[in-house]
């Protein structure tokens, strides 16, 4: 028996449906929507640096991937602004743009 799963894999779907089913906590270690360890990582890093980061500004510049999506979802959370600029083509997903009402341009 394990006291934890970290899960790393393309559909979050398979990371939502492991979850409904584990005794266990699951972490999402990485899948193509987002990447949430990697902005733990990137926060502390801030934390450590420059403070908390509440009512501070991140820009976000390239591809609008996982990590870019998941930036976005801890401005929602965290209180931050996230700007987003990426080169045409590679624009975040437009449903989670949809749902980032504040917090995200």
């Amino acid at each position: 028996m394990v006291d934890i799963v970290m899960i790393r894999t393309f559909a979050h779907a398979d990371v939502e449906t492991f979850a409904q089913h584990s005794r266990v906590p699951v972490i999402n270690g990485l899948t193509d929507d987002y990447h949430p360890c990697q902005i733990l990582a990137d926060l502390q890093t801030f934390f450590e640096v420059r403070g908390d980061i509440h009512g501070k500004t991140v820009c976000w510049l390239g591809d609008g991937n996982n990590v870019c999506h998941s930036w976005m979802n801890a401005a929602r959370q965290l209180d931050f602004e996230v700007v987003v600029a990426c080169p045409e083509g590679y624009d975040p997903d437009p449903t989670l743009l949809g749902a980032c009402s504040s917090g995200c341009e």
